[in-house]
């Protein structure tokens, strides 16, 4: 599908713009109500097996789907006020003991983060979800990013026992930089898909947010543009242009299984998404939330968001919907073990973070102070 394609039907819902529509939905809906309106009827369920014991090994099995966490780093390499620069000191003081054991890097302060994919199986597909930074990309906003060379994601991602044939779907929640660079592959010197059989769901909004901003910062040498414009040109034109692209709404339905949460702020078109037959199971938050003390204080806002007064919103909307829930948390950035079940704590929130293995919803392995 050519992009402009993707801009005629990208109002072609109800007349407004995406963005429009994304803004309305998160403001005037609850969490719930998008999960509600997701549910597949059973007429349109496709008939499932089992999935072998031997591929639970190393994941968290949630009912009847297993996830495996494939990691590509985790290092503190840019200090806390790089992406809070205007948290008041004296908001963060309470929080000092337990955020930094969880959120701070003990070698040198900075801000603690994780790169990692996930890898949803079910009886019927398995889905990656993002594909965070990739191999040999023209990444110089992060030195650790920039013309990586080794394998540590592709190794970590084998020991899951699956091969990237096996991959059916490509579920992106945004197509920023560190989302989407194992996409592609440099074969003889092309970016090549990395999964040749799977399908890319990308969002319609976020494609042509990211496009226009890829032109409009053309001439721009910053190491954010040039890092973007190389996201854009390595990592997303090749799979679009070999046809390997599916454009959808950010509300989109792959199957019983898998459904899309509006969650703009970070982006126009940024997604969480949603697993489990039926109902939230498990979702995976993309950047929605970047660190442990946003949970605690959802008003912080974050200098890599689009827009922060509405990614604000999107948090807050989000944390108050999945508080006391059996949904297991996935997020994209907190340190290992990055997913848990999200808890109500002081003035704020908690994610009591969960070791793979059999998950009930009753999991509480972190200890705060």
């Amino acid at each position: 599908m050519k992009e402009r394609e993707v801009q005629q039907q990208g109002c072609a819902v109800d007349g407004r713009p995406p963005r429009e529509r994304l803004r309305r939905a998160v403001r005037a809906s609850t969490f719930e109500d998008w999960r509600m309106r997701a549910r597949v009827k059973s007429s349109d369920r496709a008939t499932t097996a089992p999935i072998r014991e031997s591929a639970m090994a190393g994941g968290w099995q949630v009912d009847d789907m297993v996830i495996h966490r494939i990691v590509e780093d985790q290092r503190g390499e840019r200090p806390f006020d790089f992406f809070f620069p205007d948290a008041p000191r004296e908001l963060l003081a309470p929080h000092r003991g337990w955020f930094d054991a969880q959120g701070l890097d003990p070698a040198n302060g900075n801000l603690l983060m994780s790169y990692h994919a996930y890898v949803v199986r079910t009886p019927r597909h398995n889905v990656l979800i993002d594909s965070c930074i990739g191999k040999g990309k023209n990444l110089p906003m992060a030195p650790s990013w920039h013309k990586r060379t080794d394998n540590r994601w592709m190794e970590e991602f084998a020991a899951t026992g699956l091969k990237v044939e096996d991959v059916d779907y490509v579920l992106c929640t945004h197509l920023h930089a560190d989302h989407v660079g194992w996409n592609t592959i440099l074969v003889n010197g092309a970016w090549v898909s990395t999964f040749p059989n799977a399908r890319h769901l990308m969002v319609d909004e976020e494609y042509l947010f990211t496009g226009d901003w890829v032109r409009q910062h053309a001439d721009d040498m910053s190491v954010i543009a040039q890092s973007r414009r190389a996201a854009w040109e390595q990592s997303i034109l090749p799979i679009v242009d070999a046809g390997r692209v599916d454009f959808v709404e950010a509300t989109h339905v792959l199957d019983d299984y898998f459904r899309l949460i509006p969650t703009p702020g970070h982006t126009p078109g940024h997604v969480a998404v949603g697993a489990g037959r039926d109902r939230d199971r498990a979702v995976f938050t993309g950047d929605l939330i970047y660190s442990p003390i946003q949970m605690q204080l959802p008003g912080m806002r974050m200098i890599l968001d689009a827009d922060q007064a509405l990614a604000v919103d999107t948090r807050r909307a989000f944390l108050e919907s999945y508080a006391e829930t059996d949904t297991l948390i996935c997020t994209m950035h907190f340190p290992a073990p990055s997913a848990g079940y999200l808890r109500r704590w002081r003035d704020g929130y908690r994610l009591d973070f969960v070791e793979p293995g059999i998950c009930t919803g009753r999991h509480a392995t972190a200890s705060f102070a």
